[in-house]
């Protein structure tokens, strides 16, 4: 039998509690708590997260000049039929990273709620040909990638 893998456990000092009840039937709080465990089940309770987060670390990572450049690309694409969506998540998720930097704050919505059903094999065929095309600018390259990988279907379940 092999043994489990050990789990390393982080510890957060609790501050002073006298001023709380006690716990019930005069037992004492711990000192310490394990949060290693809490962060990994909140890992795995949310990974339709982990795409977003990927989208705003590469949109952090452009600079202004990569950004309406994106931006304005998107909106003056000549879209074929079943690519509209595709190139209006470009253009909400540029929009929306330039109005943060300027201190606006409105909801960054999922690359996938712009492209419908049908048109998702267009607009991830489309997005191969935009991500072969900017090779050279990585920073726009990866904000691609991030979008493809949002928008690629969820892992079976078995």
């Amino acid at each position: 039998m092999s043994r489990p893998p050990r789990v390393r456990m982080t510890r957060v000092e609790m501050p002073d509690i006298g001023a709380c009840e006690p716990f019930p039937g005069g037992a004492t709080p711990p000192k310490y708590y394990p949060i290693a465990p809490i962060r990994r089940g909140i890992r795995s309770i949310f990974p339709s997260l982990r795409p977003m987060a990927a989208i705003r670390i590469a949109l952090a990572a452009m600079s202004n000049e990569e950004l309406a450049a994106m931006h304005v690309a998107a909106e003056e694409m000549a879209v074929a039929p079943g690519t509209a969506g595709l190139y209006d998540a470009i253009d909400h998720v540029c929009d929306w990273e330039q109005l943060r930097r300027r201190g606006f704050g409105f909801a960054l919505h999922h690359p996938r709620e712009a492209i419908p059903d049908e048109g998702m094999a267009d607009a991830l065929f489309a997005l191969d040909g935009l991500r072969s095309a900017t090779e050279d600018y990585p920073n726009v390259d990866a904000l691609l990638k991030a979008i493809g990988e949002a928008l690629a279907p969820p892992p079976a379940v078995q």
